[in-house]
Parts: C-alpha cells; sequence; structure tokens
C-alpha cells in the first residue's frame, strides 16, 4: 500500500493526482473553515459582536503560532518527500524526529513568554482598547494550549497518506465545534468558552498525531536520535513557510493597529467577520496549492522535472476556476452573508460593501502560495520566503494609503490591490524558474544516474 502511494507521487496523471489529493485536503481544510465559520456565528450570536472583534484581533498570535508549527512540521514534510523519492524511510523519521523535538521546545517558550507579557502582547496585535475584556481571557487559555497545536498533518500528506491526514482536521475541529456549542449556549462561559474548545481541538490534535507516528506512520523511527544537523536542515527548508505564515501574523496585526488607529474597534469587529468570510472563501485555493507539495517534492527527488511543470500548470488552472464560485457569491449576497453573524444593521451596512471589496482579492490570492510552494519544494528557499510574504505585507500600507486618502470606507480595496501586485511578482518568478528549469536540474539527473 505504501509503495502504491509513493508510486502514483510518480507515476499517476498529474490532473487526477491534484484532484484526488485535492479531495481529501479539501475536506480537511473545508471542515477547518466550518469550524472557523461556526465558532464566528456562535460567538457573535451568543456572545456578541464585541466578543467576536476581540477574538479576531488575537488571530495574529494564532497564525504565529502557526508560523512556528509551519517551519517545523512544512519543512519536514518537504525533506520527507525527498527522501521517500530516494527511499531513504531511516534519514525520514531522523528528520521528523528532530522537527518535532523543536516544536515542542518552542512551543514551551511561547506559552512562557506570553504568559509574562500578555499586556504587551495585546497591545503589539493592535487590539483596541474596548475590545481587551474578550481578547485578554481568550489569549491566556490559548497560550497554556500551545504546546498542543500540532503542525504535522503535511508530514502525513508527504508520506502519502491523505485519510490519515483528513482525520488529522476531522477529530480535533468536530471536538471544537461541539465544545463550542456546550460551552457559549450552555454554560454561557464568554470569550472563555470559545478559548476553551480550541483548547480541547489542540489536545484531540496531539493525540492523534502521537498514534500515526507510533502506529500508522511507514517511517523508520527505529533506535532515532535527535541531531542537530538534521534539525537544521528542517529549519532550513521550513524557513519560507515561517516567513508566510510569520508575514501573515505581522500583516494582520499591523492592520489591526491601523483599524485601530482609523476607527477603534469598529473596523475591527467588521474585519472580524469579513475575515471569516475570506478564510472559508480561499479553502479550495488552499487546497489546490497544498497538494503541490509532496507533488512537486517527490519528483523532485526523482529527478522527473517535466511532471512538475505540468503540476503547476494544473495548480493554476484547478485555482482559477476554484476561484470564482466563492468572488460571485460574496459581489452577489454580501449581506446575507453577513447577516448569518450578527442582526446589528448597522454593523450590516459596514461590512457588506467590505466584503465586496476584499472578494475582489480572491483570483490573484492563489499563484504567490503556488509559486512559493514550487520554490520551497525544489530547494530555492529564499526566493519563496518572499512569495509567501508578498501579498500579506503589502496589505497594510495600501490600507494606511487609501485610510488617508479616501477614508475608512475604502481601506478594504487593500487586499485585492495587495494580492493583484503579490501574483504579478509571482508570474515573473515563475516564468524565469521554468525557463531555467533545465539547468536547475541538470545537477540532480546527472547525480541520480550515477546512483543507478
Amino acid at each position: 500500500m505504501a509503495k502504491d502511494k509513493l508510486r502514483d507521487l510518480e507515476q499517476k496523471s498529474i490532473p487526477r493526482l491534484i484532484l484526488s489529493y485535492s479531495v481529501t485536503t479539501f475536506a480537511a481544510l473545508a471542515l477547518n473553515g466550518v469550524y472557523t465559520l461556526t465558532d464566528a456565528i456562535f460567538i457573535g450570536r451568543g456572545i456578541g459582536a464585541d466578543a467576536l472583534g476581540g477574538i479576531a484581533a488575537v488571530l495574529p498570535f494564532i497564525m504565529l503560532q502557526g508560523a512556528v508549527s509551519s517551519m517545523t512540521g512544512g519543512g519536514a514534510a518537504i525533506l520527507v518527500s525527498q527522501l521517500l523519492g530516494k527511499n531513504d524511510k531511516k534519514k525520514a523519521g531522523e528528520t521528523v524526529f528532530a522537527a518535532a523535538t523543536a516544536f515542542w521546545v518552542a512551543s514551551l517558550l511561547i506559552t512562557a513568554l506570553g504568559l509574562i507579557f500578555i499586556d504587551p502582547l495585546l497591545n503589539a496585535l493592535g487590539v483596541a482598547d474596548n475590545l481587551k475584556a474578550y481578547a485578554e481571557p481568550y489569549l491566556r487559555i490559548l497560550l497554556i494550549g500551545t504546546v498542543f497545536s500540532t503542525g504535522f498533518s503535511a508530514v502525513m500528506r508527504a508520506e502519502g497518506k491523505m485519510l490519515y491526514a483528513l482525520l488529522q482536521w476531522v477529530i480535533p475541529v468536530s471536538i471544537n465545534i461541539v465544545l463550542d456549542g456546550v460551552l457559549i449556549f450552555g454554560f454561557n462561559m464568554g470569550a472563555e468558552s470559545a478559548a476553551y474548545a480550541t483548547l480541547g481541538c489542540y489536545i484531540a490534535t496531539f493525540i492523534t498525531a502521537l498514534l500515526f507516528f507510533t502506529r500508522f506512520s511507514f517511517l523508520d523511527f527505529k533506535n532515532v536520535r535527535f541531531k542537530v544537523k538534521t534539525l537544521g536542515g528542517v529549519l532550513t527548508v521550513g524557513l519560507p513557510s515561517l516567513v508566510q505564515m510569520g508575514s501573515i501574523a505581522a500583516g494582520m496585526a499591523l492592520l489591526n493597529n491601523a483599524l485601530r488607529t482609523i476607527g477603534g474597534g469598529e473596523p475591527q469587529i467588521t474585519y472580524g467577520i469579513i475575515g471569516k468570510i475570506f478564510m472559508f472563501c480561499i479553502v479550495p485555493l488552499t487546497a489546490i496549492t497544498q497538494v503541490l507539495q509532496p507533488i512537486a517534492g517527490y519528483n523532485h527527488g526523482a529527478g522527473k522535472p517535466e511532471r512538475i511543470k505540468t503540476a503547476m500548470k494544473y495548480t493554476v488552472l484547478f485555482s482559477l476556476a476554484a476561484a470564482a464560485l466563492p468572488l460571485i457569491i460574496c459581489e452577489l449576497a454580501p449581506r446575507l452573508l453577513i447577516s448569518i453573524f450578527t442582526s446589528d444593521s448597522a454593523l450590516i451596512d459596514v461590512a457588506a460593501p467590505a466584503l465586496r471589496q476584499v472578494a475582489a482579492a480572491f483570483p490573484f490570492m492563489f499563484l504567490p502560495s503556488a509559486v512559493g510552494m514550487l520554490l520551497q519544494s525544489t530547494g530555492k528557499k529564499l526566493m519563496a520566503a518572499l512569495l509567501f510574504a508578498s501579498s500579506f505585507i503589502f496589505v497594510p500600507p495600501f490600507a494606511l494609503l487609501l485610510g488617508a486618502a479616501k477614508g475608512a470606507a475604502y481601506i478594504w480595496l487593500s487586499f485585492p490591490i495587495a494580492c493583484a501586485t503579490a501574483s504579478a511578482i509571482a508570474a515573473a518568478v515563475l516564468f524565469v524558474f521554468f525557463k531555467k528549469y533545465d539547468k536547475i536540474f541538470k545537477p540532480l539527473k546527472i547525480d541520480l544516474e550515477n546512483n543507478r
């Protein structure tokens, strides 16, 4: 079975491979998206719009937390893909062990420092003063649960275990949704209820990951030892993932600060709502670009550049198709979507046009991530990091410019402008990459032929 999954990465039709892998990845991400929406609906309807804004303002920290897990788990996944392409399961096991050790050490440091400096952290995140009463208890509980927030589903995908990678999301997120409803509506625990539900999700994620690597993984963990050199390889390869999600976190924090400066808590509440819708709508794009990683990584290790080029082409085509439906829905029915989260007519009047402006970014969202994933999977770490960072780093300066020139109602246009700018850069990088791909892969081909 394991050999069949690896053979698929090397031999199966690329369009079928992307679609089949995307289905399970999409299902996992879609469930997480459903959780995100459900969480926001429960908070908005059960606690209030201010609570939704306060909790949403903490999102940059959650993204930063995810950046650490993506650096370790994502970096390990890329190396595992390449090592499996060379049939080196022992080294792959050593790589995952080093990544997991680094993740838990980093998580303990984040928890300790976050709890000690929680007030400065809230200010750095840009939380408006009137929203801190909701943000502070939520953040405090999340900090305690940081150590359980594992990020190794990418390694499961790298092994070709797409079903287990799906379950790694399904089980914890289902627990989170149930706990959200019970704690918010059953026990009326306020903002803490959402945090405790997330903590339950984290613990379930930890348990399912531990079960996978001890029972179902076909990597070789026998007599595995921690090696600094191996960790260095993981961190080097995973650095673009850290930059990608870290830049998103930084961009969100900067945007929070800009929104606080422009209008205080109200724009942050608006962002809290449209941000949830936005993240759900880009789930298909994320799923398609994520499956590029095991395909490109494996075929890079196997010395098959033409399959990588074909995979990139279909990633672009499928992503453009996937962006169309959410764009149409958000443009035609923004008020209906906003009203799911709140019955406040004044808030709906503000958030609906904001959603339409943000939705214009959908067709431009995928290309920087896709090209970055391609470059990361084939060893081009620096340029990958820059592409991952581009879209969200561009948003805050455009938001400040538009806010100063046109007013708060136009700051949301910063999203499509920033994403279009990043996509233009990504397209130029992609053109250069494939123009020179023979030179890129020639040393690899020679090395593989010499080892046969």
